[in-house]
């Protein structure tokens, strides 16, 4: 089973922790490396003498591929040194320990790419109605750490089976899903059966609701130190609510990213909700000079210069 690591929130101290299981981990050793997070990982790696292989095909989207997974041998202490460094700046990698080797692996790993779900768009798709559930094929990013290490921790024995394949341990820095999480092999698992890796919908259901409540939790947080005033008699559930329901209202506006959305709340709660009724900012926000996100920086830097200039004045 997954093993959360647990260590004090110090970055000296996660960093040795996190050099330490690396050093530690069955060779040969290997990292998936998450493409979305550099503009061309492939040329990046190549330009510091470092060969990966993309876990997509070529013929489809190239964009969609370059900001894919992509694998990486830890055969040299170039790559080990070099990769360690990336893993330790961002979240961006996933390691696995294979003893069959790269090959094995990438295979492997491809065959992991995607996985069945419930189809959501078919109405009470759960198994409890007695009917038999429908799935649907969906892309399992399990080169992104905060996406496998919460769903790992909910795998029974057949999953863990699909899972490993061929691979001994697998090692992340969750960050915003429990930290450093090293998950072994459990002992005598079975050849994994034909087919495709299925996600239940308990599994699912469990972890949208642990990840609503830390979602809460974190914006709750910049809600009170943002608006202390206008926060200062809300309950911890009626923040939450309103952290939702502005959570909902920036997302139709366009907003995707928790800074973007934690300034849109305290812009709510600054007035009085009224912002997202203005035709003048929704209309900012979508035609602005950048993104909708970048626009909404935009908004709040003139908000605090017009705060400013009032003060001055009085």
């Amino acid at each position: 089973m997954a093993e959360p690591l647990s260590t004090p929130p110090n970055a000296e101290t996660t960093a040795r922790t996190f050099r330490a299981v690396l050093d530690r981990l069955p060779r040969p050793l290997f990292a998936v490396l998450d493409g979305g997070h550099f503009d061309d990982l492939e040329d990046e790696l190549a330009d510091v003498g470092i060969s990966s292989r993309s876990l997509f095909l070529k013929g489809g989207n190239e964009d969609i591929r370059r900001e894919g997974p992509w694998l990486v041998a830890l055969n040299n202490r170039r790559a080990y040194d070099q990769i360690e460094e990336l893993a330790l700046a961002k979240p961006c990698a996933v390691f696995w320990s294979c003893p069959e080797g790269e090959q094995a692996l990438w295979q492997h790993l491809r065959s992991i790419n995607e996985v069945l779900i419930p189809d959501n768009r078919i109405r009470n798709n759960d198994g409890h109605s007695g009917k038999p559930i429908k799935y649907e094929r969906v892309l399992f990013r399990h080169w992104d750490s905060n996406v496998l290490a919460p769903i790992v921790r909910l795998f029974d024995v057949r999953q863990f089976a699909y899972l490993f394949g061929p691979a001994e341990t697998i090692f992340m820095n969750a960050v915003d899903n429990g930290g450093l999480t090293r998950v072994p092999r459990p002992e005598g698992l079975p050849t994994a059966p034909r087919g495709t890796l299925t996600i239940y919908a308990d599994q699912l259901e469990t972890i949208e609701a642990r990840h609503e409540a830390s979602y809460c939790q974190r914006m709750s947080k910049h809600l009170r130190d943002m608006a202390p005033h206008e926060t200062a008699t809300m309950s911890e559930q009626e923040l939450n609510d309103r952290v939702l329901r502005y959570e909902q209202s920036g997302n139709k506006l366009g907003l995707t990213q928790e800074r973007s959305l934690s300034i849109w709340g305290y812009m709510m709660l600054a007035s009085g909700d009224q912002f997202e009724h203005q035709p003048k900012i929704r209309a900012f926000l979508h035609s602005g000079p950048g993104t909708p996100d970048e626009n909404v920086e935009t908004l709040l830097h003139q908000m605090n210069r017009l705060a400013s200039t009032i003060n001055e004045v009085g």
